[in-house]
């Protein structure tokens, strides 16, 4: 029986009425959020995006001695079009503080031409010690490949491993990676080759075995697609007797959506057909035009392997639905994480604006470090077809019976515009980072076309763990106002040479603080005055000695901050 999320709130009507509905209920960033923009603007047409994210008590990047070495925190990204295969797709690397993704010490991207469904993952490489970043993705007419690079030092900052070609497929089928902790991983894509090898396909790598296995192939799914993938661990009770890594897959076809899983090790030792476990079949009819996005806790304690926790979720247009399952539960169940009531004598629609849904997402995590419970987080793009365009979710429980978010719907860090060009196609991505991996902060990356300028930006956000506010007090639907809602702040010329001039529209007075650093976290530059309400040109003067190369300028007001930009000085 479907069930619905308990204090949600958003109409199910699909409309395109005014934002009238959005004004009356604005959302907030959360007091435990940072978010930037980081990527090639140049974008042909962004229709999707990955990311993955490692804590530095697993990352080394010997390459990079003596600047970054090990303890710093990894997020891999990429954004890419699914369909337009001869523009620009990027893999970007970030490396961070060690928990503090506000302090950025390294970047570099990695750009990729004619390319579908770019995916991202890390191993440790046995031969080094170092962690190397993988790159897995389908090439029109040619087949799915996966790449993998070493971080250096020089320009461009990576340098190709090796390059293995998984398949020969003619055309396209979609490509996932999943990964846990640092030694072991896996890849799976639906292989469009007529014959034995048609269906989707999988191979793994092991206990840093040093080795990917031979590509096995699930008997039955020669004409299924849009597959996800999700890792997990999972111990026997009785004395933790046992250690099983069941490796999930989620796939489509013939109108059903199936949730299915293979032992890594049964994958590790074939190269050939091979018959998944357990499947839940769920029927959704023809004409499933959302792709498809699994998790797993990282780890779990159960009797039954192939019965361990999962979630996915997909999108109707209207809806956003998340069919899941925990280790107590004797079956799936289906929550519709769109279709709500009222918030207490308080609506979250009050007006009842409907909207449509895109782009869902999630990740099945805890609340690590608090107490370890298991939480599964849920985003989406969505629309009125007007004014309000924007990437949002919530947090509910693993049983789905109750929100552990705050009860609102959360707006990601810069997340909304006022509107959206024609064809434009929203992705959104969180890390499905396992508990031992993952860092203090929950990574997603969405993108969006900045309204100023028409181009592409892609946005990386970090949102603490164990924190349920989403934004800073009021839960009424009243308005609140803060710094950043009520900042504009442009930067130019960029890159800048001898001075970097900020515009910043203040809507209360304040005394502005700008500090500019360097990529390894040095304050370069410094501006602080105390302005009224209004527009201002500020201007630091002081970076003409500066060298070549990218610069974080920090915005605050009144010793809150508003913004992060990186700059360039050519």
């Amino acid at each position: 029986m479907r069930k619905t999320l308990k204090q949600l709130a958003v109409a199910t009507a699909l409309c395109t009425a005014n934002a009238a509905g959005l004004q009356a209920q604005p959302f907030f960033a959360p007091p435990n959020a940072y978010e930037f923009t980081f990527g090639d603007p140049k974008m042909e047409k962004a229709e999707v995006t990955s990311n993955y994210s490692l804590s530095g008590s697993y990352t080394r990047f010997d390459n990079l001695s003596p600047f970054i070495g090990t303890g710093t925190d990894l997020y891999l990204a990429a954004w890419n079009s699914k369909d337009v295969v001869n523009g620009k797709h990027e893999v970007t690397v970030l490396l961070t503080e060690y928990n503090n993704p506000t302090n950025l010490l390294w970047k570099t991207a990695i750009p990729y031409d004619e390319v579908q469904d770019l995916q991202v993952g890390s191993l440790v490489n046995p031969n080094t010690n170092n962690t190397d970043i993988l790159v897995a993705y389908y090439k029109p007419g040619t087949g799915h490949m996966l790449d993998a690079y070493e971080l250096t030092a020089s320009a461009p900052g990576y340098n190709l491993v090796y390059h293995m070609q998984l398949s020969n497929a003619p055309t396209y089928g979609r490509i996932r990676m999943d990964f846990q902790e640092v030694y072991n991983g896996a890849i799976a894509w639906v292989n469009t080759e007529p014959g034995a090898n048609k269906g989707i396909q999988a191979m793994v790598y092991m206990n840093n075995s040093g080795a990917w296995s031979g590509v096995s192939t699930l008997s039955g799914t020669a004409n299924k697609t849009g597959v996800d993938i999700a890792l997990t661990r999972v111990i026997e009770p009785v004395n933790n007797s046992g250690i099983a890594y069941p490796l999930h897959f989620v796939y489509s076809g013939g109108g059903f959506i199936t949730e299915t899983s293979v032992d890594m090790s049964i994958l590790a030792a074939s190269s050939g057909m091979v018959t998944p476990v357990a499947p839940d079949n769920k029927y959704v009819g023809p004409g499933l035009n959302s792709r498809l996005v699994l998790d797993c806790p990282a780890f779990s304690v159960s009797t039954n392997p192939a019965g361990s926790s999962w979630a996915y979720t997909y999108s109707d247009g209207i809806n956003v639905i998340v069919q899941h399952k925990n280790a107590s539960m004797a079956a799936s169940h289906e929550v519709v994480a769109t279709s709500g009531v009222q918030l207490g004598n308080s609506p979250l629609d009050p007006l009842g604006v409907g909207y449509q849904v895109f782009s869902p997402a999630v990740s099945y995590g805890t609340d690590y470090p608090s107490t370890n419970v298991e939480q599964i987080m849920i985003t989406w793009y969505a629309t009125d077809g007007a004014g309000a365009n924007e990437y949002m979710g919530v947090q509910m429980n693993a049983s789905g019976t109750a929100v552990t978010s705050m009860a609102d719907y959360l707006q990601l860090p810069h997340a909304q515009t006022p509107s959206m060009p024609a064809g434009f196609t929203s992705g959104i991505a969180l890390s499905k980072t396992g508990l031992k991996g993952v860092g203090m902060f929950l990574y997603a990356t969405y993108y969006d076309v900045d309204p100023s300028s028409g181009e592409y930006q892609l946005h990386h956000a970090f949102h603490k763990w164990g924190d349920p506010q989403f934004r800073p007090g009021n839960t009424t639907g009243i308005a609140v106002e803060t710094a950043k809602e009520t900042t504009t702040i442009t930067t130019y010329p960029n890159p800048f040479s001898d001075v970097l001039h900020t515009f910043v529209s203040l809507k209360q007075d304040g005394i502005l603080s700008l500090e500019l650093h360097d990529m390894a976290g040095r304050l370069v530059g410094q501006y602080k005055a105390p302005l009224t309400k209004g527009g201002h040109q500020v201007s630091m003067e002081n970076v003409k000695k500066l060298t070549a190369g990218t610069y974080m300028l920090t915005v605050s007001l009144n010793g809150k901050k508003i913004d992060t930009k990186m700059v360039v000085k050519k």
